[in-house]
């Protein structure tokens, strides 16, 4: 096997890890099995939505899922040996990858109801829905960006649009080209067969009509008939965006652990429940991929020293930041990472003058490139994003802050851990007590520095976020470099056969979707 993470630990260690590591696996499976109140009745908050079984749960099509999804697995984990990284078979290997994506995330849509009508009618009752609602009665997307902040103040004075107010102009832009695409010639000819079903049409009325009166839209039957249209496009499209952070993740995983561990990263990414099993939101699908490519351009760019990707980094945060404030944290784990390899080469005693200048310039080339593309966007389309998300801060500390903050702290780490799964949180954090002791010890690498960033970054978020729940969805973004940790260590402790624990997070997967009205 291929990696370059360290060495294989002892029989007795690797029995060790093996045992905890099956452990989680059945205490995340009896949460799901039992209701929650039996393990944190008293904490009194239901994570994530109320739980229940699914009356209309298809076993077949979930027996269909898991037989092909593992198959998939043990195939992709035999392919992929020695080969070196940058050696032929990447971009087919990249493909499978994302086309196993999205079979996982549309096989789960249909294990229940009527599958892709479910998914629209539950995209509609999401929070994010105000999105679609109000990208269908933009008639000039221009003039909206350029006064995207009266835009938002004028249409929430007397409404409660609770997410409209939290998020950038970059929100509206993408929904409203999706509205385009959707409701276009091309678009409506491709789509007619889903968007005009006359019982999809039905439950969309209803759903509609029974939003709470500050939260409800008087469309006319035009505009009801566009949004039959983009929230098919959407159900259509979501599910390829969900898969889209795999990329990134590929080639970051890939140059810092070797091709199979690499492939073992994805493979676990990509069955992380709080992830695969949502709704079609932004929260678990293109910020977690915007997230990650930030972060992976920045890491290689300053693994190989290339300029190009440090730019290419700091574009990619300002696209991010024109959609939501949590685009700050990617800035934050840059920073923590930059800070961490100058540690480790400090403790490795190959911290000279040339490094530290090259590290910080490094850091400054992003920070530098972010402030002067924000500039351009504040010329170009009036975005000041400190005047839109002063307010919008304003707006999420009346919501979600206060109360008692150690009922918080455990409450949100409790539902964090459901939603990325026990068992890659148990990884993860084991692989981040091995990264500091090879950092102390002089023999740390550059993904030990990756790895410790996602925990500080994460116990950041915990301790001094504020958040009263739904730090399942609100912390998606931070999965994809989570897994590198809990896929490195896969790699290690499964070196001949890693479709085993795979098939135990598989498991989980599956036992997630029937238990928990995830969408």
């Amino acid at each position: 096997m291929t990696d370059r993470a360290g060495r294989q630990p002892s029989p007795a260690i690797r029995r060790a890890h093996l045992t905890v590591l099956a452990l989680a696996l059945l205490v995340h499976a009896l949460v799901l099995i039992f209701p929650t109140r039996h393990f944190l009745g008293r904490f009194g908050w239901g994570l994530f939505y109320p739980f229940r079984f699914h009356p209309d749960f298809s076993l077949p099509t979930a027996i269909l899922v898991f037989a092909t999804t593992l198959l998939c697995i043990i195939f992709l984990t035999r392919r992929v040996g020695g080969s070196r990284w940058s050696g032929r078979g990447t971009v087919p290997r990249l493909g499978l990858l994302l086309l196993l994506g999205i079979f996982v995330k549309v096989g789960l849509i249909h294990t229940t109801g009527d599958g892709l009508s479910n998914y629209r009618i539950r995209t509609l009752t999401a929070g994010h829905s105000e999105f679609l609602l109000e990208a269908v009665q933009i008639d000039d997307l221009g003039a909206t960006v350029l006064d995207y902040e009266s835009f938002v103040r004028d249409r929430t004075a007397k409404d409660r649009r609770i997410y409209l107010k939290q998020k950038g102009p970059g929100v509206i832009v993408l929904f409203s080209l999706l509205d385009r695409a959707a409701n276009g010639t091309v678009g409506r000819s491709v789509l007619r067969r889903w968007a005009e079903d006359e019982a999809f049409l039905g439950k969309m009325s209803v759903t509609l009509d029974h939003r709470r009166p500050r939260e409800r839209y008087d469309l006319t039957e035009s505009r009801k008939k566009e949004l039959a249209y983009l929230v098919t496009l959407v159900a259509l499209v979501f599910p390829v965006l969900t898969a889209t952070p795999l990329i990134p993740l590929y080639l970051l995983a890939g140059a810092l652990m070797g091709a199979r561990a690499g492939l073992l990263v994805c493979l676990s990414c990509l069955l992380v429940p709080g992830t695969t099993l949502m709704v079609g939101h932004l929260d678990y699908a293109v910020f977690p991929a915007l997230f990650c490519a930030v972060v992976a351009s920045f890491v290689l760019g300053h693994r190989r020293r290339r300029s190009r990707w440090i730019v290419l980094s700091a574009l990619l945060f300002v696209l991010y930041s024109t959609m939501t404030l949590a685009a700050t944290v990617a800035v934050l784990f840059v920073a923590v990472f930059v800070a961490l390899e100058l540690v480790r080469t400090g403790i490795a005693g190959r911290l000279g003058r040339g490094e530290l200048h090259g590290s910080l310039g490094r850091l400054g080339l992003f920070l530098v490139s972010a402030a002067l593309l924000l500039l351009v966007l504040r010329l170009a389309m009036n975005f000041d994003p400190w005047t839109r998300y002063t307010y919008a801060r304003e707006i999420q500390v009346n919501w979600i802050a206060g109360g008692d903050r150690p009922y918080w702290l455990v409450t949100n780490a409790a539902e964090y851990l459901l939603a990325f799964s026990f068992c890659f949180a148990l990884l993860a954090a084991v692989q981040s007590l091995l990264s500091i002791r090879k950092m102390t010890a002089g023999t740390g690498k550059d993904l030990d520095s990756v790895v410790l960033s996602w925990s500080v970054v994460l116990i950041g978020l915990a301790l001094g976020g504020g958040q009263h729940g739904e730090t399942g969805r609100l912390w998606a973004f931070m999965n994809a470099i989570g897994c590198l940790g809990a896929g490195r260590l896969v790699a290690v402790l499964f070196r001949r056969r890693p479709w085993i624990p795979l098939g135990g997070f598989l498991s989980i997967l599956i036992l997630s979707r029937f238990c928990l009205a995830y969408f």
